[in-house]
């Protein structure tokens, strides 16, 4: 191993040093001789023994190349560089358009907390064409809204750049290659800060038992000297984001949690140096390295945490482009008796087009098995690992995979327009609305630092007046103790947790404040038909000619609801359909061979009675509508609907019924499960005034449907969940969509809700508390640095431990809800 001496010190230019400022920490030269190490070919100057020490050191375990890797992206202010993928030609293909605005999700690394976030979006909105940027801390996402086109993004990437964030766009593989180097760069800095906090706190624990009191002033002197080299590693490499976050603040004037942390560091660092230097600490002065190392450990095994935390929730984020095949077999019709094939693209299908998807494959869109049997996954939707067989007539979902067999299938919806595309839209408003609405403490945060700030400098001030020898210790405690990590970590923390839960089930939020509006519901309501009973497929014309059949199933043609789905089943050929157009609620309206048809409600059909009317335009008819053909449909409970209304009597909430379906049929399935509250016969328009009266009467309600006619009453609700909504409208008016077609999802929801509730008190209670003792204890100086960074971080990990427990909720509440 080189020795100090292995290079003797030599004089070097005095301004040309001073320009440089010292090779391994940067800090200034100090007048007079100066020191050089051989690095870049060169003799570099360092600015004391200690650096000179900690380049050897480097050296000569191999892991001099640090130096280069830190000119890149350690202790330098960041380039305003532009990546690859915001040239304007890469950028579109990421880039939502609405008109003349343009919207991009990006995923950022380098956020440390609230303040960072705040500072990011203020940076993006000083720029001219930029209307809204809203940064999801806890999924560490950048939603973008500006007026333009792709030409604004290069702009947008230098500004990011230059206010030292890194980021890709959030579906492409760049951000998951961001993810993972953010991952190992985290990995490496606490590895390090673990191996250096475990040397140096062997050395500090013989100190403090008086191992070392027959020591020689000499080789105590040496032993410290081993401690700064120590140090300064952990310094300049692992605790290097927090200082490179808090010089990101300060140039832009503003104060991050990286602001006291980098302070807390750099003094405690700074002051154990000079000890070192001036030969008090061999005298037995105190010095801070002990702290310093553990204070830095505890940080960043707690950011580590709660990044993983964060990474697991955006990577559980399916996407269009992750869950449709890259190709799908499209057959065609051909003069032989085999039907030709050809590859294509799945958003090249339309409706109409026969495809052929084989075991190991996924279905590419929206389809109604002709051919074959198979066992299919649904998990990516249902949450259910169990297989569900599939044959000649079933729907099958975009994004199932064929386990066995061969299916032929018929196109029914486009791969853009089925439930599966509905996803990435419904998590991106969940995380928007999650970022519009922040906890307390990250929107007063710049005011808490500041407050740290003058508690620890007032602190500072009585010392000095009391005991001027304890002042900085005091200082460097108070900064260390008052550090609100756990309080900023506590809603995240509890928000992700109770989503990823929530996700076992195949249930997504839709907004990010979901949860917690459903905790204090007392009453649901539900809708009949597809919620609380299913058509059992058996239709009958009870009026009219069999070839009305033939233009039933032409009027329903992709449409999403139970019954219209039971008429799309009949084997008859169904012939063109034009001017399709549904009246929400009441029925459907379409033109075929020349002549206007009508398919719904008696009424909306000109009729009179019950059932499901088929009439066609009359202008000679009083009421415009001459009768074709009249239907009954048959229904039945779905299986589990009794389990779940239990489940949710038992959880105190009350029930009730809406249905547009006709009050005879609603009263009797009211009857059949014990509901006293019921309406039926109740439009779209009916079912928001009664949502109303139940406000009214001071009610918190949840709205359980799953229809398009369920649309406005999802979205007029207090809290609404849309149970397996293949309607898209549906999905985007629903606070909560559960793609899993299970009454228990509801109780399951509700239960996860609650709990979370209580876990989120008990976090903030104990974080709160947490500082509010222990800051005047540091104050009054009955808390070393030491003991106040274990205190700190042991905090944090609590508040994250605690939160993770909420899993453990879910699936206490899983068993019970599914117990076979």
């Amino acid at each position: 191993m080189n020795t100090l001496s292995a290079t003797a010190p030599s004089k070097a230019p005095p301004c040309s040093a001073a320009a440089e400022g010292c090779y391994h920490c940067g800090l200034p030269i100090p007048p007079g001789q100066v020191l050089t190490v051989p690095a870049e070919g060169d003799a570099k100057p360092v600015c004391c023994h200690g650096c000179e020490a900690a380049y050897y050191w480097l050296k000569d375990q191999g892991l001099d190349r640090y130096y280069a890797l830190r000119e890149q992206g350690l202790g330098h202010a960041a380039k305003a560089e532009v990546p690859a993928w915001a040239s304007p030609e890469v950028a579109a293909r990421y880039i939502t358009k609405d008109g003349e605005e343009a919207e991009l999700v990006l995923a950022l690394s380098g956020l440390r907390c609230a303040a960072c976030a705040w500072l990011a979006e203020k940076g993006l909105e000083t720029l001219p064409a930029v209307q809204q940027a809203q940064v999801q801390l806890a999924t560490e996402r950048l939603h973008l809204r500006w007026t333009g086109d792709e030409s604004a993004v290069p702009a947008i990437a230098e500004r990011l750049s230059a206010l030292g964030f890194e980021a890709a766009p959030a579906r492409s593989e760049a951000a998951a290659e961001l993810r993972r180097r953010e991952h190992r760069k985290g990995l490496a800095r606490l590895g390090i800060a673990a191996l250096v906090t475990m040397q140096i706190m062997m050395l500090s624990l013989a100190d403090y038992l008086d191992l070392l009191s027959d020591l020689t002033p000499a080789f105590r002197q040496l032993l410290l000297w081993a401690q700064a080299v120590l140090a300064t590693v952990l310094v300049t490499f692992s605790a290097a984001p927090f200082f490179q976050g808090a010089w990101r603040a300060l140039k832009q004037q503003q104060l991050t949690m990286d602001v006291p942390i980098a302070l807390a560091l750099g003094l405690a660092y700074v002051a154990s140096i000079m000890l070192l230097a001036t030969g008090k600490a061999a005298q037995g002065a105190h010095v801070y390295f002990d702290s310093l190392v553990m204070f830095t450990f505890f940080l960043l095994a707690g950011r580590y945490a709660e990044a993983q935390l964060r990474h697991q929730f955006a990577e559980s984020d399916p996407t269009l482009e992750d869950l449709l095949p890259l190709t799908a077999l499209r057959l065609r019709r051909s003069g032989t008796e085999e039907d030709a094939r050809e590859t294509v693209h799945p958003l090249d299908l339309s409706p109409g087009d026969r495809i052929l998807v084989s075991a190991g494959q996924s279905v590419p869109c929206e389809a109604i098995v002709q051919e074959g049997s198979a066992a299919l996954r649904l998990d990516h939707l249902t949450g259910e690992a169990e297989p569900q067989p599939r044959g000649p007539g079933d729907a099958v979902p975009a994004g199932a995979t064929v386990l066995d067999g061969v299916l032929t299938m018929t196109v029914r919806q486009p791969a853009s327009e089925g439930s599966l595309a509905a996803l990435p839209a419904l998590l991106a408003r969940a995380r928007q609305s999650q970022a519009g609405e922040r906890p307390l403490l990250d929107r007063i945060a710049r005011h808490f630092f500041a407050f740290q700030l003058l508690v620890a400098l007032g602190a500072g001030l009585l010392w000095l007046a009391l005991a001027p020898e304890r002042a900085f210790e005091i200082v460097l405690a108070t900064l260390i103790i008052a550090c609100p990590c756990a309080l900023s970590l506590a809603t995240p923390a509890a928000r992700t947790t109770g989503a990823l839960a929530l996700r076992q089930q195949g249930l997504r939020l839709g907004r990010g404040d979901s949860l917690e509006r459903l905790a204090p519901i007392t009453r649901v309501v539900l809708d009949k038909t597809g919620t609380l009973t299913e058509p059992t497929g058996a239709l009958t014309c009870v009026e009219g000619p069999a070839s009305a059949w033939a233009l039933t199933k032409a009027l329903e043609r992709d449409i999403d609801h139970p019954l219209a789905r039971a008429f799309q089943a009949r084997p008859e050929a169904a012939p063109p359909v034009s001017a399709q157009r549904v009246v929400v609620g009441q029925g459907v309206e379409g033109c075929i061979d020349g002549h206007t048809y009508r398919l719904g409600r008696p009424r909306f059909a000109g009729a009179e009675g019950t059932g499901v009317v088929l009439s066609q335009a009359a202008p000679q008819s009083p009421s415009g509508w001459t009768l074709v053909a009249r239907f009954q449909s048959q229904e039945a409970l779905r299986p589990e609907v009794p389990e779940a209304l239990a489940a949710l009597r038992a959880q105190g909430v009350k029930l009730a019924l809406l249905s547009g379906d006709h009050p005879d049929r609603v009263a009797a399935v009211a009857r059949e499960l014990g509901l006293e509250t019921w309406e039926g016969d109740a439009t779209p328009e009916g079912k928001l005034e009664a949502l109303g009266r139940f406000h009214a009467a001071g009610e918190r309600i949840l709205y359980v449907g799953d229809g398009l006619n369920d649309a406005p009453a999802l979205g007029g609700a207090g809290v609404s969940l849309a149970l397996g909504a293949e309607s898209r409208f549906a999905q985007d008016a629903a606070d909560m969509v559960s793609f899993r077609r299970d009454l228990r999802t509801v109780p399951y929801a509700l239960g996860v809700a609650r709990c979370l509730r209580r876990r989120l008190h008990r976090n903030l209670l104990w974080a709160a508390g947490y500082n509010v003792a222990a800051v005047p204890l540091a104050v009054a100086g009955l808390v070393t640095p030491w003991l106040a960074a274990l205190g700190m971080t042991l905090s944090s990990l609590i508040v994250l431990v605690h939160a993770q427990r909420l899993a453990q909720d879910g699936d206490r509440l899983r068993e019970a809800l599914w117990k076979a």
